[in-house]
């Protein structure tokens, strides 16, 4: 090889460096930025669990609520269809007799 062959490989290799390591920042920069928005999104994922979890409790302590109350009405019903079903009973033994 002639030194002008040498001299034009060390520029082309200085040039092809510089693009390698222009390419290598930018890709670290990305990295950074998916990392960065990884992140961001786990602890996202995080608030939206503990809120679900929260919302579930709610949605237990209503479910317990409302079978308390509905086994409390249907108590009364009983009581109340006991009353009138005595009270027929003896309407119908007057009209019998």
């Amino acid at each position: 090889m002639a030194p002008d062959d040498y001299e034009r490989l060390a520029i082309l290799v200085a040039q092809e460096s510089a693009e390698v390591k222009t390419h290598l920042r930018s890709l670290e920069d990305r990295l950074t930025r998916v990392e960065v928005s990884g992140e961001q999104r786990g602890h996202l994922l995080e608030v939206v669990a503990e809120r679900v979890t929260v919302v579930d409790q709610k949605v237990d302590n209503l479910r317990t609520e409302m079978n308390d109350n509905f086994a409390q009405v249907r108590g009364e019903m009983a009581v109340g269809f006991n009353a009138h079903d005595a009270r027929l009973r003896k309407l119908e033994s007057r009209s019998t007799a």
